[in-house]
């Protein structure tokens, strides 16, 4: 649905660009900019083809740049990926607006257009809100210190369209994603940063509005969890049929302990903060395949499933509870693990 422009580009107007979340996973949570006229500065960009791009995702040590497009463009590609695409204008002093291009301009020459990504410190977004903090004298940081109701897990987990990513969040966060976080901090996020100024800062914005809005998903819902509700069902159906117990129970506590080496490796080894603390190894436990091995010990077992009611007191504090029918079946798995089946099945 095209709406249009909601105001004519005039020298010096500058708006505050929001486009929601698309299909891709590096844009699940949408994507900000700033426009001066007809001319749109963002940061955010990078080169799938850069050399030892995974190695430097794993490391924490991605780099990103800033770019430069048209504001007929970047509406052209929103309505083209069918993105809702809004506008804030800001009332800015012509001294606060000169100084803000000079800054951008100043930021997209070859020898500072590149900088060290940072998934909630270091992004798109907190890049404008601190443009937008320095053309405000500070009046953005100074009304954002209050606690919002916001956490990174509140606001990374309904990863739009993007199942697997939205369960991989889940099980890799650790305690810190679920403190609340202030306003300041959750201007990591675009949509943050939109409705902040609508709600706290609107003496600064002239006008805004929705210049596009995308046709309604019907599907939204089973595309952001059908990874999840597979594994799932694929795990009840198969704890359901008997002959197929033993093969499903010992291939997913294979399947989890590996999950586990992973997470502690993301705690211990990794230098992903957001990672630190993370009580879900208690229920991807690296020791769940012993629970299925030829020796099994009932003390292992019992060990295992002291951990899952541990973990049950985590996710109940920091009210994590995406995961709580993945650490149900983890239990009943557990209970029904009886050394003759899993015995049975080994000897094949």
């Amino acid at each position: 649905m095209w709406l249009g422009l909601s105001a004519t580009a005039y020298s010096q107007t500058v708006r505050l660009i929001t486009i929601g979340p698309g299909e891709a996973f590096w844009s699940v949570y949408g994507h900000t900019a700033l426009a001066i006229d007809n001319e749109v500065y963002a940061f955010g960009y990078f080169d799938f083809a850069e050399d030892n791009l995974f190695k430097a995702f794993l490391l924490n040590d991605m780099n990103y740049a800033m770019g430069i497009s048209e504001l007929s463009d970047e509406l052209y590609w929103a309505e083209h990926s069918e993105r809702q695409f809004t506008e804030q204008i800001l009332d800015l002093s012509p001294a606060a607006v000169q100084q803000l291009q000079q800054q951008l301009e100043r930021h997209y020459l070859p020898e500072n257009r590149h900088y060290q990504y940072d998934y909630f410190v270091n992004n798109c977004a907190t890049k404008v809100r601190d443009l937008i903090n320095q053309a405000t004298d500070g009046q953005l940081y100074q009304q954002a210190q209050a606690v919002s109701p916001y956490s990174y897990a509140d606001l990374t987990l309904p990863a739009y369209h993007q199942s697997t990513m939205r369960f991989g969040l889940a099980l890799g966060y650790g305690y810190r994603a679920y403190e609340k976080i202030s306003y300041w901090q959750a201007m990591a996020f675009p949509k943050v940063i939109k409705q902040f100024l609508h709600d706290q800062m609107s003496n600064i914005v002239v006008n805004e509005a929705v210049i596009y809005q995308p046709p309604a998903d019907s599907w939204q819902l089973l595309k952001d969890h059908a990874f999840y509700l597979i594994l799932l069902t694929v795990l009840t159906l198969g704890w359901l049929l008997k002959p197929l117990r033993p093969y499903v129970v010992t291939t997913w506590f294979y399947v989890a302990s590996l999950i586990g080496v992973v997470l502690a490796l993301l705690w211990f080894v990794l230098p992903h903060p957001i990672a630190d603390g993370n009580f879900n190894v208690l229920l991807a436990n690296p020791l769940l395949f012993l629970a299925v091995v030829r020796k099994q010990s009932q003390i292992i077992l019992w060990m295992l499933l002291i951990g899952q009611i541990v973990w049950l007191g985590f996710a109940w504090y920091w009210q994590a509870w995406y995961l709580l029918p993945l650490a149900m079946l983890n239990v009943l798995f557990l209970w029904t693990s009886r050394r003759q089946i899993i015995s049975k099945f080994l000897k094949r």
